[in-house]
């Protein structure tokens, strides 16, 4: 994309921009969550693992066991 075409686009601001962000971030997650089986047998276990790895360092970061 060029310059012009990126300044033309209204993005929201303000609260307008959580709802703008939740409904694209949702449509992506659909998206990739239907090709998930289409990709390959290990494909699916590894977005299970990814998961938890996430899971582990999101209470990590938070000091969830103190």
């Amino acid at each position: 994309m060029n310059d012009k075409a990126n300044n033309d686009r209204v993005i929201p601001e303000g609260l307008a921009f959580f709802s703008y962000a939740f409904i694209h971030q949702s449509k992506c997650e659909s998206m990739s969550v239907s090709q998930i089986t289409k990709l390959g047998d290990g494909v699916p276990e590894t977005f299970e693992k990814l998961g938890t790895v996430l899971s582990l360092l999101d209470r990590f970061a938070s000091c969830y066991w103190g």
